[in-house]
Parts: C-alpha cells; sequence; structure tokens
C-alpha cells in the first residue's frame, strides 16, 4: 500500500475532510491538546469534498443522543513538501486515490500510517443546512518528521518522569534547552492560556518566557516578562527568597545587556540580599550573582571592586564543584583578565 500511495502522491497542497464519533472523553482530551503534535496508528481516510463529511455527521447524530458520545469533522491542511524527504520521496505519503477506492465520487484522499498531524484548533460551525445544527470542527495540519521528533520527545518524557501527563511547561524547557527558542515559547504561550490568572506556578512560567526573549535578544519583552514573574512570586510566595532572588538576578542580566550598568547592579545586590535572608550565603547561584557583579565593575574599570566579586564568585565554587569544572576555569579566566 505504501508504494501505491507513493505513486499517488498529492502534488499540490490540499484540505480534506473526516466525519467521525468520538467518546466525550477523547473529545475532551483533543480540546486540551490544541496546539500539540499528535500521530495515527492507522491509516486515514478522508475526503476533498467536506460534504461527505457532513453527511456522515447527520447520518450518526443519534449516537449523541445519551451525550456519552460527540459527532465531529476533521479538517486537515496537508502540504506534500512537509513530508518530502532528501531524495523526493515521502516516508509518509498521501495519496488521492480515487481509481482505486470502492467509492469513486467520495474523492478519497488516503494517508499513510504513522502520519502526525498539528491539532491547530477545534471551533463550531453550521452544517450546510441551519436546520442540521452546528458541529465541531477539528482542524489540524500535515506535520514533518522534525515535528515527530519533538512527538517522540514529548512521549519519552511521559515515560521518563512516570507521569500521566507531561505538561507543555515540561516540553517548553526541553526544546529550549536544545536551543529550540521560537517552539518554547509556542509551547509556553500555550500553556499559559490553559492556567488561571492566579495560578501560583505563573511566577516560574513567566521567568520561563523571560529566559526565552533574552536568548532571543528581545531585551524589552524579556524585561517584562521577568517583571511579572517578580510580582507573581513575591504575591504567592514571599518567603521564597531563593527564586526571588533569581529573579532579580535576571532581571540584572537584563539591564546590563541593554547597557544600563546602574540598574543592573542594583538588581544583582537585591538578588544577594535576598540569598543572604535565606542564610544561603554559600548558594552556588550566589557566585553567579557575584560574578555578574564584577563584570558589572570591570566594565567600569573598577578593577579593585572586579576582583574582589570574582574571587568572591570562585571561593563558593570550590566548595560546589569539582576541581576540573569548567565554571572554574572560567572564573580563573575572569581574574586574569583583571590582572592583565
Amino acid at each position: 500500500l505504501y508504494e501505491q500511495l507513493l505513486a499517488h502522491q498529492c502534488q499540490k497542497r490540499v484540505t480534506v475532510y473526516r466525519g467521525q464519533v468520538l467518546s466525550i472523553v477523547e473529545y475532551k482530551k483533543l480540546e486540551k491538546s490544541c496546539g500539540s503534535i499528535i500521530s495515527l496508528n492507522s491509516f486515514l481516510s478522508t475526503s476533498l469534498n467536506r460534504k461527505i463529511a457532513e453527511r456522515f455527521v447527520r447520518q450518526n447524530m443519534h449516537l449523541c443522543a445519551s451525550g456519552d458520545h460527540v459527532v465531529v469533522i476533521f479538517e486537515i491542511e496537508a502540504d506534500p513538501a512537509v513530508v518530502r524527504m532528501q531524495n523526493g520521496n515521502n516516508r509518509r505519503p498521501f495519496a488521492q486515490i480515487d481509481e482505486l477506492s470502492y467509492y469513486e465520487e467520495e474523492s478519497e484522499v488516503l494517508f499513510m500510517l504513522g502520519s502526525i498531524f498539528q491539532l491547530n484548533e477545534i471551533y463550531h460551525n453550521q452544517l450546510s443546512s441551519s436546520a442540521d445544527g452546528t458541529v465541531s470542527t477539528i482542524r489540524m495540519t500535515l506535520c514533518s518528521d522534525h515535528d515527530n521528533d519533538i512527538k517522540q520527545l514529548y512521549d519519552h518524557m511521559k515515560n521518563e518522569y512516570d507521569r500521566e501527563e507531561a505538561n507543555l511547561l515540561s516540553l517548553g524547557d526541553v526544546v529550549k534547552n536544545m536551543g529550540k527558542f521560537d517552539l518554547a515559547e509556542k509551547y509556553y504561550r500555550r500553556w499559559l492560556s490553559e492556567l488561571p490568572s492566579n495560578d501560583p506556578s505563573l511566577g516560574v512560567l513567566y521567568q520561563r518566557l523571560g529566559m526565552v526573549a533574552d536568548a532571543k535578544g528581545e531585551y524589552d519583552a524579556s524585561f517584562e516578562w521577568y517583571q511579572k514573574s517578580l510580582e507573581m512570586k513575591m504575591q504567592t510566595r514571599p518567603s521564597d527568597h531563593v527564586n526571588i532572588g533569581n529573579t532579580h538576578n535576571s532581571i540584572g542580566e537584563t539591564h546590563r545587556k541593554k547597557g544600563d550598568r546602574a540598574r543592573a547592579l542594583e538588581s544583582y545586590n537585591r538578588a544577594v540580599s535576598l540569598f543572604k535572608q535565606a542564610h544561603n550565603e554559600d548558594h552556588l547561584l550566589l557566585a553567579s550573582f557575584y560574578n555578574n557583579i564584577g563584570i558589572i565593575y570591570q566594565e567600569e574599570k573598577k578593577y579593585f571592586e572586579a576582583l574582589d566579586f570574582y574571587e568572591k564568585s570562585l571561593n563558593i565554587k570550590k566548595k560546589h564543584l569539582p576541581s576540573d569544572h569548567p565554571n572554574l576555569g572560567s572564573s580563573y579566566n575572569n581574574i586574569g583578565a583583571v590582572h592583565r
């Protein structure tokens, strides 16, 4: 069948439709999965003609009477360029198979086993005849193998951490660490849209969005996210000096990158003060704060002050890190640069 699909592969972008009966549990899961990647473990039969899908919906409306099921229409956009490999073939082809299908009038398009899609949105619209009422339409887009790698990573995370559901924050963290900042922002924003406005985890999420903006060089946006994170953390966890201090340090980094050394130094010192209040004077993060203060003083050519803070940073690192750790090397380099 793969060879037949490959031989009849669609050569241009198409929009196809499929009517389907879902349990209410399945439907609710899909509602919560907008923006996510989903894969299919079977072949998927669709039609170029939406009316074919609507006819299926009308014929099966009676199954929804109990409230346990819902009839939906899948609307799928598929571009053959998305699944085309370097050799010109398609790993997971989709093809219009009128001449192979028993129902030629249905303009059937069949997707290969294992095809993957992004679930874009679910919306409600009228059937062709307004008397027939409304139907939920689930809009999806065919994705590439790159997106499948992300899907596999997501599945791996669920197994690795023994969670029933690896949330979008976790997935965003992983792709952020892979350097995929736009994708990370997408997952973070999707998670943001699902949280209530008073959720205590918003402080962490705002911090992540600030980190992504910072990595993209969007320092104004980064500063705004860090400020929101700081405000939320101070409201929900006022005694969490470590996390609040870390956010002050992040704000300081943003000021420094924007060239405002005075405000950067002010934020760094607030971070140090909070850590000392928490009796964490040897915390490894404090070494980072001291190092950042040293950078400010070095940029201002205040070398004695810079050296003092670089040495404070080094002394803390020595308590936590092995002697051959590269972070120790960076401290020695900073100290050496001041002496030069």
